[in-house]
């Protein structure tokens, strides 16, 4: 054995008694050791170094889970997550890597502490921290059995999405874009958003998830979408956006219905003894229930919707008349269904692109973002009057 290696089994040997120290008697360390240190046949802690070592490149993102909280204080404990903080910082210290903390909500305050001491910039999102040097993100991570399926479903998209952005970085005809959209947007709007700019840059892959605008708006928070369509009513104030169209309100009704007589649209004073179908947004409802003020006191709900395409059926068998937007039209896949507008007065809703205010956007995203931009402003009334 060389003095350079004696030097490296001793230094090793000397942390691996240090993590050890168990004065409380709480841990299982001490008991797990002694197998696993005659096992490995060199201190555990130089074998994890000489992996990362293998492993780890520049700009890699290294994902590290910890956090053991102190009950009932509800407190970090005092070595894991300081431990899993130096490590953080040796990653992007000695590798330039991206180091990731994946955590209790409850040591989140210890984690954004440590990371001042530890001199690193501390990000929510990991796509934040691909270009910025000398950082590092923090996931909270739920301790609800029935949540955490779902969060781990979402932080292994996450790590995808990121693969994915580091493969094609720094190549500004390639990236896969994230897109949100309600149900009724992604078959109407989006197309024309991405058909253009396809041509301009076709290696540009997308990912396309739809809900209602609550429902994509968790997304964006959460960093499961790059960019999203939404509709008003919707709260714009921490977002950045670009306005796409106004669109007016249909309902959706069966050909034999008496609403369908009226080609000319349907006064909003004939829908007040119909069987409505509308939307589950409570600020949706609150509009469409703000129709109806000056005209009855009641008016007919029969059916609360998420999924538009999921009632249609309903009125197809006459049960109601269901009250969307009129791109929705295009969903129509029954020959028996019609649509007809509201009218007298008309209703309309604005449609927005919207992102993160003071998002860090991939190249590709940003890209897209600047091309939809450009397409509103330079020819506006064609733009929006194609997307109907």
């Amino acid at each position: 054995m060389t003095q350079e290696e004696l030097t490296i089994e001793n230094i090793g040997q000397d942390l691996d008694d240090l993590m050890n120290l168990d004065p409380r008697g709480y841990g299982v360390c001490r008991i797990l050791y002694k197998a696993s240190r005659e096992y490995m046949k060199e201190p555990l802690t130089t074998k994890c170094a000489k992996a990362l070592i293998d492993t780890v490149q520049e700009g890699d993102v290294v994902y590290i889970l910890t956090g053991f909280v102190l009950l009932p204080f509800k407190k970090a404990e005092m070595d894991g997550i300081v431990s899993a903080m130096f490590l953080a910082r040796c990653l992007v210290k000695a590798f330039g890597a991206k180091p990731v903390i994946i955590c209790p909500e409850d040591n989140m305050e210890a984690v954004h502490n440590l990371s001042e001491v530890m001199g690193l910039h501390l990000y929510d999102s990991i796509q934040e921290i691909l270009d910025m040097p000398i950082s590092m993100a923090a996931i909270p991570f739920t301790k609800d059995p029935v949540k955490a399926k779902q969060q781990a479903e979402e932080i292994l998209l996450l790590i995808e999405k990121t693969e994915h952005q580091l493969e094609k970085m720094g190549n500004n005809d390639y990236g896969t874009i994230s897109i949100g959209a309600t149900e009724s947007c992604g078959g109407s709007i989006l197309p024309h958003l991405i058909e253009g700019f396809h041509e301009a840059a076709p290696h540009i892959r997308f990912q396309i998830w739809t809900g209602n605008s609550d429902e994509i708006q968790e997304r964006l928070e959460k960093n499961l979408v790059d960019v999203a369509v939404v509709r008003e009513p919707f709260n714009m104030e921490q977002y950045d956006r670009i306005f796409l169209n106004h669109e007016p309100w249909v309902i959706i009704c069966n050909k034999e219905h008496f609403l369908a007589k009226r080609p000319e649209g349907v006064r909003v004073s004939e829908l007040q003894d119909a069987s409505l179908i509308i939307p589950i947004r409570q600020p949706i409802q609150n509009e469409i229930n703000s129709w109806f003020n000056e005209i009855a006191s009641e008016r007919n709900i029969f059916c609360l919707y998420n999924s538009i395409t999921s009632v249609m059926g309903f009125a197809e068998h006459n049960l109601g008349v269901i009250i969307c937007p009129e791109s929705a039209k295009n969903l129509i896949n029954r020959e028996t269904l019609t649509y007809r507008k509201i009218v007298d007065p008309v209703h309309e809703s604005g449609t927005y692109l919207v992102k993160k205010h003071l998002q860090l956007m991939a190249t590709a995203t940003e890209k897209f973002w600047k091309y939809v931009e450009h397409q509103t402003k330079s020819n506006p009334s064609k733009y929006k009057e194609s997307m109907r």
